[in-house]
């Protein structure tokens, strides 16, 4: 494409070294020795494990035709009607999860992000809830909820109540019987052992609140926010938050002692020394915001699990939606309180 040509054949995870002859435009191609680094997702050109997924036509259900995602697509729905995905995003949603997705099978849903409000037209301030209200009083919301944003990391997970429930469901055989990964499709769990005691503990609690026979399903999936925050966002943490953080707190904190010496001699440090007590503050008030949704994840009881929304799919495309919290994830396990669409305040 375009006068160019890609030899990447995946040399370095035990694929083949590949090379360019030129000028005759020749292809020269060689197995690697060895796996140098183990991939995310198997290499070769052999039929997908059939053990591992059903028919789907004349086809294994994990093995994947490019012409169904390739181009521009038109997308009926039945909340919004025909959505329209261009092809260059198409292009970009592929990249990602041909490379770094799981399974597409598991991908049922995948979250938005949350939307922005309008910046605020107030001095010294970027947001203020002033504009979201606005927003929804413009579009004719007469009532909103209005709840804590936890400081956390998008989770999606898939449970059933038994791997034949996920093999039925889904044509995978999972021995975890579910799976959990990021809203980009992701696997969310770097560690399979923690990813299938967190499976099994979420299972634990469906079964123990009743959620299996409430919702008539034998298996859920849930939209929710799991923290530490640093468990997902370390390097974000150490590359932009943290060193904004330790220059601000330490540069301010300098200056704040040099302007108040010089107004111990006498010398009028009013106003610039105001304007830096109050951004030392600012600076630290940013440090503990980001601070309270960081610590080591050692076990599963390291993990806390925040606000969430539940979609049982079973026997229709588009269930009713149910929001459920665990509050404190390591000490109330089986503790769902439940508010279900019609019936606010419902708890078990």
């Amino acid at each position: 494409m375009n006068r160019t040509i890609n030899v990447d054949t995946g040399c370095v995870f035990g694929g083949r070294l590949t090379a360019l002859r030129y000028p005759e435009n020749e292809l020269v191609s060689v197995p690697a020795e060895r796996v140098y680094y183990e991939p995310l997702r198997p290499l070769g050109n052999g039929a997908p494990d059939e053990s591992q997924s059903d028919a789907i036509d004349d086809r294994p259900a994990n093995l994947l035709n490019i012409d169904d995602v390739m181009g521009k697509r038109v997308v009926s729905t039945r909340l919004r009607g025909k959505v329209t995905v261009r092809e260059e995003q198409a292009a970009a949603a592929l990249e990602v999860v041909s490379r770094f997705a799981l399974d597409p099978r598991w991908l049922v849903y995948l979250p938005p992000t949350i939307s922005p409000c309008e910046t605020c037209n107030l001095p010294g301030l970027l947001e203020h809830p002033a504009e979201v209200f606005d927003y929804y009083r413009i579009n004719g919301v007469t009532s909103v909820v209005c709840e804590e944003k936890h400081m956390g990391s998008r989770a999606v997970v898939v449970a059933g109540r038994s791997a034949d429930a996920i093999r039925h469901r889904f044509g995978i055989a999972s021995e975890v019987a579910g799976a959990c990964y990021t809203r980009t499709g992701r696997r969310f769990f770097d560690n399979p052992a923690l990813e299938a005691k967190f499976l099994e503990r979420v299972r634990a609690c469906c079964a123990e609140s009743g959620l299996w026979e409430e919702l008539e399903s034998d298996w859920v999936l849930l939209d929710c926010e799991l923290m530490p925050w640093s468990m997902k966002a370390q390097e974000l943490l150490v590359e932009q938050y943290a060193p904004v953080g330790a220059s601000a707190s330490a540069a301010l904190a300098a200056a704040q002692t040099l302007l108040r010496q010089a107004s111990s001699r006498e010398i009028d440090m009013g106003e610039t020394l105001a304007s830096v007590d109050e951004r030392l503050g600012l600076a630290l008030r940013y440090q503990k915001a980001y601070s309270r949704y960081c610590w080591p994840v050692n076990s599963l009881d390291d993990i806390k699990w925040r606000r969430s929304m539940c979609w049982p799919a079973k026997g229709r495309s588009i269930p009713a939606r149910i929001t459920f919290g665990i509050c404190v994830w390591p000490n109330t396990c089986g503790r769902l309180t439940l508010g279900c669409s019609g019936q606010p305040g419902s708890g078990r």
